[in-house]
């Protein structure tokens, strides 16, 4: 792990790990929900008190304190997009 924020995504059967990785910025983020598509690609939504990690969706620019975001990751655990959401308050 990069630092203590950085988060691990783990996907599988219960009890049966395949993979994790780490996503986040340089501050505090966190995931408070977790779903899987029917193409069985990962969408994660949280908090975010980083700037600047966000790629490839609507919104990349950090609005400060809390944003909330949405990222979507491939199967094999690839970054495919995220986006903020909010603006400049606390929006987690």
């Amino acid at each position: 792990m990069e630092s203590l924020e950085s988060r691990w995504l783990l996907s599988g059967l219960p009890g049966d790990v395949i993979s994790g990785w780490a996503f986040g910025g340089n501050a505090f983020d966190d995931a408070r929900a977790v779903a899987v598509d029917h193409q069985g690609n990962l969408i994660v939504a949280g908090t975010s008190f980083s700037a600047g990690w966000p790629s490839g969706g609507f919104d990349t620019t950090w609005g400060g304190e809390g944003d909330a975001y949405v990222a979507k990751f491939s199967p094999d655990g690839q970054h495919l997009w995220s986006t903020y959401l909010g603006g400049e308050s606390d929006d987690g």
